[in-house]
């Protein structure tokens, strides 16, 4: 259900159904041809639906379970846990100018903005109408689009805290 490359691009972190991330080093072959595996982190209740690298050694994952996880790659700890979503997360994306804020889309129909460094959800924006599935920030980092199954794509404004355009 997703896949992302490392920022070096030297690494894939991947995971789905099974409930897991899988973090490869494409660079280098096992045995069979086949890239080498790195880690395998569990932990999730639910399916993986979106991971993001925040550096080689550092990812962040969504999951079915509702919680947001941060990993440390190399030594396959998890650095910590966020709680706030009240369904699924389906969707996640970095600010572009830093990476240790980030925004979930999900089931609950709610978009949250995440700061790593509070380790708590910093804004909440409501106005869908069903699961919120997409989710991009703009390369300003100021403002993001979302899509949902309620058939509408919304852009919102991060510093007035709302929406303000809807696409139907």
């Amino acid at each position: 259900m997703t896949a992302v490359f490392a920022p070096s691009g030297n690494f894939v972190a991947c995971g789905g159904m099974d409930n897991m991330l899988t973090v490869y080093d494409i660079n280098n072959r096992d045995a069979s041809g086949a890239a080498k595996l790195v880690n395998e982190f569990a932990g999730y209740e639910g399916f993986l639906s979106s991971c993001r690298f925040l550096s080689d050694e550092s990812v962040v994952t969504g999951s079915g379970d509702m919680k947001i996880m941060h990993w440390d790659v190399p030594n396959k700890t998890k650095i910590q846990s966020l709680d706030g979503h009240n369904g699924d997360i389906a969707a996640l994306s970095l600010q572009p100018q830093d990476n240790q804020v980030f925004l979930t889309g999900s089931v609950d129909r709610t978009i949250r903005l995440w700061d790593l460094r509070t380790e708590a959800c910093q804004q909440t924006f409501w106005g869908h109408e069903a699961d919120v599935n997409s989710l991009a920030f703009h390369p300003s980092g100021r403002n993001f689009v979302t899509c949902s199954e309620d058939k509408t794509s919304r852009l919102w404004d991060i510093r007035s805290d709302q929406e303000v355009a809807i696409d139907w």
